[in-house]
């Protein structure tokens, strides 16, 4: 049983399904150099400030969680690129998908004139609606001829290739506190595909009711 779920986008969802420590085990692991715990709630927290305003990145790394995930596969692939975590991913190569979920946009973005990895403004509402359709055709054959290939025996791992990227996977990640707080501060970045970003949001909500003291000083922070 999770400890807190939140849906993201259309079919997905992230849930916390772990943790180990607390708002202060940080400064515990912290105080292990002298020989000393937990000193009361106002030397503690202002040491996690110092320890977060200082770079003092080990003792964070000593609080874990491990999430649950279900998102759309490019948004996976670019999760997938904070490498110090734990992964295990749905494996369409195992298993074969049923009912497969995929990610329909509600809005269509534009490119950015400023950064070629990024959009701006979005498309207007006709072509919006033709482009809705032409991308839903699109994934029903793919769904179609992923089922078709099953049908006739192909393996899975290459009656996968028919499945757009738009497809919802789904994975466990555990990481540590303080490369899950890398993870928050460039993935809800206004530079940040917004897909991404809105998991990123809905873990650091979670993260707030879980770690609330921990949580209050790493947003007064830059870190």
């Amino acid at each position: 049983m999770s400890i807190s779920r939140s849906e993201v986008l259309d079919h997905g969802y992230v849930s916390l399904e772990a943790v180990m420590g607390d708002d202060f085990t940080p400064v515990e692991a912290a105080r292990v150099s002298t020989d000393q715990g937990r000193k009361g709630e106002e030397a503690d927290e202002k040491l996690t400030r110092f320890l977060l305003r200082h770079g003092h990145t080990s003792p964070f790394e000593m609080v874990e969680m491990r999430w649950e995930v279900s998102c759309p596969l490019f948004v996976a692939r670019e999760w997938v690129r904070h490498r110090t975590a734990n992964w295990n991913e749905r494996s369409l190569r195992y298993t074969a998908v049923d009912n497969p979920e995929f990610y329909h946009p509600t809005e269509w973005r534009l490119q950015s004139t400023k950064n070629k990895q990024s959009s701006e403004g979005v498309l207007d509402k006709a072509r919006s609606a033709y482009i809705s359709r032409k991308y839903w055709d699109h994934v029903l054959q793919g769904e179609r001829l992923y089922k078709e290939m099953k049908s006739l025996n192909i393996s899975n791992e290459l009656a996968r290739l028919a499945l757009p990227i738009g497809y919802y996977t789904k994975f466990w990640w555990k990481n540590d506190m303080k490369n899950t707080m890398d993870f928050l501060r460039l993935r809800e970045d206004e530079g940040a595909q917004q897909e991404i970003r809105e998991y990123a949001e809905a873990m650091h909500n979670m993260l707030r009711l879980q770690f609330p003291k921990l949580m209050k000083i790493y947003d007064t922070i830059s870190i």
